[in-house]
């Protein structure tokens, strides 16, 4: 209980990598006794058990499953589409460059459209969005 206080406290105060690095870290704590290192990799340690693994969960694995997740649903068909996503249609909206760069053909398509909102000092696209377009422009989605 103890320590979901102190990763909620945690949370408030530090931003969403800096948590994972965290919890990653208190995990390798656990599971090494304190050591500096365990007797195999992190990457083994989070593979399945049956091809010889601890099968302990990947933490920033996870958390691109839940952005891509995300990301399903904002780009579901409208009568599917949350809430959010017409929100977060707003935001991008408001975000978009003045002058964005595109080709004439990419007008037909927003799928053929290669401009990327403000990333930048004024923009305020919340954290959850812009790791969600990371995620899509990862896996070359949206």
């Amino acid at each position: 209980m103890d320590l979901c206080v102190q990763m909620h406290s945690a949370s408030l105060s530090m931003n969403e990598q800096q948590v994972l690095l965290e919890m990653q870290y208190l995990l390798k704590d656990f599971l090494w006794d304190g050591k500096s290192r365990g007797y195999m990799s992190w990457a083994q340690v989070t593979t399945s058990k049956n091809i010889g693994g601890l099968d302990m969960p990947d933490l920033f694995a996870r958390r691109e499953a839940i952005e891509i997740m995300w990301l399903k649903q904002y780009l579901a068909p409208a009568e599917c589409r949350p809430a959010w996503a017409y929100i977060a249609d707003a935001i991008f909206f408001k975000n978009i460059p003045a002058k964005p760069m595109y080709e004439d053909l990419a007008v037909s398509s927003w799928v053929l459209q290669s401009w990327n909102e403000k990333c930048y000092g004024d923009s305020t696209i919340p954290s959850f969005l812009s790791s969600m377009m990371k995620v899509g422009r990862k896996y070359n989605v949206g």
